[in-house]
């Protein structure tokens, strides 16, 4: 019966893994160009890194072993954000 508060905590635990997993890599800084070729501006860039930072907050503050369901919230809402942006600068 103790470790029934345990199963919850590991539950937010891997569905913020499994929502972080789908997330473009944070790694280094983004390109100066994208796929096809084209220049990123500076401003792009800095929308880009920006996103990636309070994506890389949410998941800090989501590891926390007393996460919130809010905490969660944030961390999915960051990603979603990262993603987008990225995708605007990038892929469009």
């Amino acid at each position: 019966m103790a470790n029934e508060g345990d199963d919850s905590d590991d539950e937010k635990h891997a569905a913020a893994a499994d929502s972080s997993a789908t997330a473009p890599p944070p790694v280094g800084l983004p390109p100066d160009e994208t796929a096809d070729g084209s220049s990123v501006s500076s401003s792009d860039r800095e929308d880009v890194l920006e996103a990636r930072q309070e994506y890389e907050q949410a998941q800090l503050a989501a590891q926390d072993s007393d996460a919130s369901s809010s905490e969660e919230e944030a961390l999915e809402e960051a990603r979603e954000e990262y993603e987008e942006t990225y995708e605007e600068v990038y892929e469009d």
